[in-house]
């Protein structure tokens, strides 16, 4: 079994430690494990979403353009199921698109796959909605931060819950995240010294 697929397997047994060999042969020949070279789009705006990345190696980010800007709206790291939500739950297409912010490993699920566990599966389709379920929370808590918090504030939003993108995103990305300028941040966090902290 390669890597992505073991990662996968890993992260289902976590939240359903009673996974069988039987279960698991049988989503397992429905899923594509993919690599992906830093800042590849992955799921872009111009198409309708059907696939759901598990996320076994990098950090992939959400963006969309507000006029002449990008803006990052989150990011999600290892173990992280990744997709345009909307997109791949409404089968149309968003304004936003996934990209790598650094290089990445994962597994492609597809949507009538995830579909049919989520909604028919005791197991396996308990893993999907607890992943979901997180999937809501943490698209709040990026929401909260971006919305109520002033850049400094991001700054240790990202520090405490997330020091791999501090550690590991290109600086331009996590200024599209926080709202300022590329160079404004990479003094902040030179003076801060975060990324020596981390």
């Amino acid at each position: 079994m390669d890597v992505q697929l073991a990662t996968f397997k890993k992260d289902i047994e976590r939240y359903y430690p009673g996974l069988t060999d039987d279960e698991w042969d049988a989503i397992k020949c429905k899923l594509t494990s993919v690599a992906f070279k830093k800042e590849e789009v992955v799921f872009p705006s111009s198409r309708i979403c059907r696939y759901i990345l598990f996320v076994s190696e990098g950090i992939m980010a959400s963006e969309y353009q507000q006029g002449s800007k990008t803006v990052i709206s989150r990011f999600f790291g290892k173990n992280d199921l990744c997709t345009n939500m909307v997109s791949f739950l409404e089968e149309k297409k968003c304004s936003d698109q996934l990209f790598t912010a650094t290089k990445a490993h994962g597994v492609l699920i597809p949507r009538q796959v995830f579909i049919q566990y989520y909604l028919h599966s005791g197991g396996i389709g308990v893993y999907f909605r607890k992943k979901l379920l997180n999937i809501l929370l943490e698209a709040k808590q990026f929401v909260s931060i971006k919305t109520i918090s002033d850049a400094k504030h991001q700054i240790a939003f990202l520090q405490e819950y997330y020091p791999e993108v501090l550690l590991e995103v290109p600086w331009k990305h996590i200024a599209n995240f926080i709202g300022v300028s590329a160079p404004w941040l990479s003094r902040i966090l030179k003076k801060k010294e975060i990324r020596k902290e981390l």
